[in-house]
């Protein structure tokens, strides 16, 4: 906790040395996220779909950072394009198209 700017700076720095990594990119995503830096991390997922469309933890980084952002699920694609994906996800952050976004229960 508190240490979100020592995060983004190590993952800057292995983004660096591997920017073809859709793992550090996405990695990248969610500690911007996690900082609440929504509007970054929704311009580090599209660059790590940009690299592979159909990354499917980039699609559900994107979709995290869309909902902290109040954005519904209409307007994010990446929600529903995550539920078509095949499942690269552990069980714990899979996202079905039938489930109820937090956000539609405020």
């Amino acid at each position: 906790m508190g240490r979100n700017s020592e995060g983004l700076f190590e993952l800057t720095k292995a983004e660096s040395l591997d920017p073809l990594s859709l793992i550090i990119s996405t990695d990248l995503a969610d500690a911007l996220c996690i900082a609440h830096l929504f509007d970054e991390a929704v311009q580090q997922s599209k660059k790590t779909l940009l690299m592979d469309p159909n990354f499917a933890i980039a699609h559900y980084e994107l979709g995290q950072a869309f909902e902290q952002k109040h954005i519904t699920m209409k307007q994010s694609p990446s929600f529903r394009k995550r539920s078509r994906l095949p499942d690269t996800m552990a069980p714990s952050t899979q996202i079905s198209p039938t489930s109820t976004p937090s956000w539609e229960g405020r």
